[in-house]
């Protein structure tokens, strides 16, 4: 009876997540489609198709992204490709490497952080927490979107030439006052 229902609204096809990709680091891609075995005792499949090519199939404890595994230390090594917020601005860097500092508190807890060098030569490295790393390229929000200003139609000059000009101004006659 279930098994002929469409697809839910939210369906999972589409979904941008990372996974591992031929080099050893995780890339960006879309899963393409769900296989669901016919043995229930089975893990279902999703076939991920990368940003830079190629499709691979992965285990859902394979990927990371929005509805499945989240970044974890484990995850990362030296040479993976990251995005951080970085004054105010997303910035593309890679992995430096890592280390730990102390808390400072008196049960001398250590907390890692990573070595992050950002730009297209990793000149700049700052310190990042875990939290703030990102593998993917964040989605930029509807009011940034509609913010992008298109500064080739402001410089035409034909558009000022084209618009439509009034000859007069309509003024009242008289100030009409309404309490």
């Amino acid at each position: 009876m279930f098994g002929s229902r469409r697809p839910g609204k939210r369906s999972i096809v589409g979904t941008k997540v990372c996974a591992l990709f031929d080099d050893g680091f995780y890339r960006p891609g879309v899963i393409q489609s769900v296989h669901i075995p016919a043995n229930s005792q089975l893990a279902q499949t999703y076939t991920v198709t990368f940003d830079e090519g190629g499709t691979f199939s992965y285990s859902e404890s394979q990927l990371i992204g929005p509805g499945f595994q989240s970044l974890t230390n484990d995850s990362l090594k030296v040479g993976q490709k990251i995005y951080i917020t970085f004054n105010s601005r997303e910035v593309k860097g890679c992995i430096i490497g890592s280390g730990v500092h102390e808390n400072g508190s008196s049960t001398a807890e250590y907390n890692k952080y990573w070595l992050v060098g950002l730009g297209d030569d990793c000149n700049i490295r700052v310190k990042v927490k875990l939290d703030d790393i990102r593998l993917m390229e964040s989605r930029k929000s509807a009011r940034l979107s509609e913010m992008d200003t298109d500064y080739t139609k402001m410089a035409d000059l034909t558009s000022v030439e084209n618009k439509k000009r009034s000859n007069c101004i309509d003024v009242p006659s008289h100030a009409t006052k309404h309490w």
